[in-house]
């Protein structure tokens, strides 16, 4: 009866000028751009300040774009882009010990698209404002695991294809990343901290910032941890291996694990805790 009133009393008004329904229109219209807007610009917002040079042109903007259309759907959560980033990496190991032909192409691409995917996490946490420890620890620990079965499963790959030489070189490269990142998980247990493998950037940065005045233009330390970031890497190896040199990341790899555990290592020596002032710590032993 009420709905049958309603229609009867919307039939008997007079219609509406056309002016009012392109004001309507129009402000609809205001209305939406300014949603898109403020959407762009919270996404812009959950960038990292540190993200590389690969990162920031390339990845980021491929990650903010995949961030837009999660944080929509109301079951996402930052968890399922973390599941996405290993399902990627096993993937890629798969196509590195698998296939012998096209393996390592493929690998180095799904590789570079879990350095992609692996901002998404992150960025649905910030936007979401579901940001925790036991989040960032599990990111990192993929990250250094995706890390370690490319470059493993690659040794492997050019291992079953006959060349022992370049196998050998990442089965090394591998030695130094995992004493590398053993050094740097037992500092954090003993500090009762989250595990942070940028614990060097971190330190060099900061270094740099105490005893030289800001500049405009990119320091040689910034271009140096730039190249020897996991975007950065993730890229290079993806080109080159896409090109027909694979055989040749096993020995770069090399000689940056091993530059990098020196690094890791003198920071970590230079930051060292005194025993006696980490024994006064509450909780720690």
């Amino acid at each position: 009866m009420l709905d049958q009133l309603a229609r009867a009393a919307e039939a008997a008004l007079p219609p509406a000028p056309w002016y009012v329904h392109k004001a309507a229109a129009d402000t609809a219209a205001t209305a939406e751009a300014a949603l898109k807007h403020a959407d762009r610009v919270f996404l812009l917002a959950t960038g990292k300040p540190r993200d590389g040079i690969v990162s920031r042109y390339l990845n980021r903007p491929v990650s903010r774009a995949i961030t837009g259309l999660l944080v929509r759907l109301e079951a996402a959560r930052p968890g399922h882009a973390t599941v996405a980033t290993a399902i990627l990496a096993i993937a890629m190991l798969g196509a590195l010990i698998g296939l012998p032909e096209h393996g390592a192409a493929i690998g180095a691409v799904l590789y570079q698209a879990a350095s992609i995917v692996d901002g998404v996490d992150g960025e649905m946490a910030r936007a979401t404002f579901r940001t925790s420890d036991a989040g960032a620890r599990l990111d990192s620990l993929i990250d250094a695991a995706t890390n370690l079965l490319f470059f493993g499963g690659l040794a492997v790959h050019l291992w079953l294809r006959g060349d022992y030489i370049a196998a050998w070189a990442g089965f090394a490269g591998m030695v130094l990343l995992l004493a590398g990142l053993l050094q740097i998980g037992v500092r954090a247990q003993r500090l009762g901290q989250p595990i942070n493998f940028e614990v060097v950037k971190v330190h060099l940065r900061s270094g740099q910032s105490d005893v030289r005045p800001k500049r405009s233009g990119a320091s040689l330390t910034d271009i140096l941890i730039w190249l020897t970031m996991r975007d950065f890497i993730a890229l290079f190896v993806a080109v080159l291996a896409l090109a027909g040199g694979e055989r040749w990341v096993p020995f770069l790899f090399l000689i940056s694990a091993l530059g990098w555990f020196g690094v890791v290592s003198t920071v970590l020596i230079r930051t060292r805790i005194p025993a006696n002032q980490l024994a006064s710590r509450p909780g720690k032993v």
